[in-house]
């Protein structure tokens, strides 16, 4: 049994391994732009639930077909709701990887739960509205009908791009980004007075701490 356990584990790494290097070799193909989106949305989602675990409230949240994002939050504590969207995207990416034995039930959650932050949350109208009604139906569905194997690689997919998304995004938004660009970290800058780079590398090294410890842990 130890032997097998070992021998699943193995595979499930190099699944791991291909997919990501089969992101990175076909990164900005116009097939990856929904998955794209769908951590965008995750991303915005982070920042929104830290708002409302702190005592905030949400005012709204939009995505955009061009992978921009936005979430308006009131009270709160900003210091937290600031960092959940990077920080978020990486552990929802990891966390993810770690649950891939529950890939349907984790379609089914993420699905109703993109439905319900569109309800409730975004405008109608939106492209973001309806972005996440159907990637959440789209999952709910996947969840119901779609057989085991396809969940999982679906989830696998979902968080080895989520992982890979988020510390791309903080390379380019907070390292590779022109002066002047408002982000999550420079927001933070002007909140706290600590430089906005410094703030990046403490996100990357985040980052790259957990899939470490995820790895040793698997």
């Amino acid at each position: 049994m130890g032997e097998t356990l070992i021998s699943s584990l193995g595979r499930e790494r190099v699944a791991i391994a291909l997919i990501a290097a089969l992101v990175v070799a076909n990164w900005g193909a116009p097939a990856l732009a929904p998955l794209s989106i769908a951590v965008v949305f995750a991303h915005e989602c982070s920042h929104a639930l830290a708002a409302v675990l702190t005592g905030g409230r949400v005012l709204g949240i939009e995505i955009g077909i061009d992978e921009g994002g936005g979430t308006w939050t009131e009270g709160g504590w900003p210091l937290l709701v600031l960092n959940a969207g990077y920080l978020g995207s990486l552990a929802s990416g990891l966390l993810l990887l770690r649950g891939v034995r529950w890939s349907g039930a984790l379609c089914a959650a993420i699905g109703v739960l993109s439905v319900v932050v569109a309800v409730v949350w975004m405008p109608w109208r939106s492209f973001g509205f309806g972005f996440a009604v159907l990637w959440g139906g789209a999952l709910v569905g996947l969840a119901a009908w779609a057989a085991p194997w396809v969940t999982a690689a679906i989830v696998r997919l979902y968080g080895v791009f989520s992982v890979l998304y988020a510390l791309g995004d903080v390379l380019a938004d907070v390292f590779g980004a022109p002066a002047g660009s408002v982000n999550d970290a420079t927001l933070l800058a002007a909140h706290t007075g600590v430089p906005a780079t410094i703030w990046g590398a403490g996100w990357l090294c985040a980052g790259v701490l957990a899939m470490w410890f995820s790895r040793r842990r698997a």
